[in-house]
């Protein structure tokens, strides 16, 4: 499988990503892929699991991740109440 295929696959399997008239759709598609990036170029094997755990966290909602000066941040999203 191609990485770009894989990446399309790791969308649609957690409902980011949809299809519209033959256009695809993934409101944070271009982060998760930049992000993606970086975490791989880090070679770091010891956090890849932290950085799985980051992205399924920034898919759903509850965080926002950043990366500057080389570094990532992370910015916790506060959950609405209902009532």
């Amino acid at each position: 499988m191609k990485k770009k295929d894989a990446f399309i696959e790791f969308l649609r399997e957690r409902d980011i990503l949809y299809i519209k008239d033959n256009v695809y759709h993934a409101e944070r598609a271009f982060k998760t892929k930049a992000l993606m990036d970086w975490f791989l170029k880090q070679k770091n094997e010891k956090h890849f699991k932290k950085y799985v755990i980051l992205i399924e966290e920034f898919l759903v909602g509850d965080i926002d991740i950043s990366i500057e000066d080389d570094r990532i941040v992370v910015e916790e999203k506060k959950k609405q109440e209902h009532a």
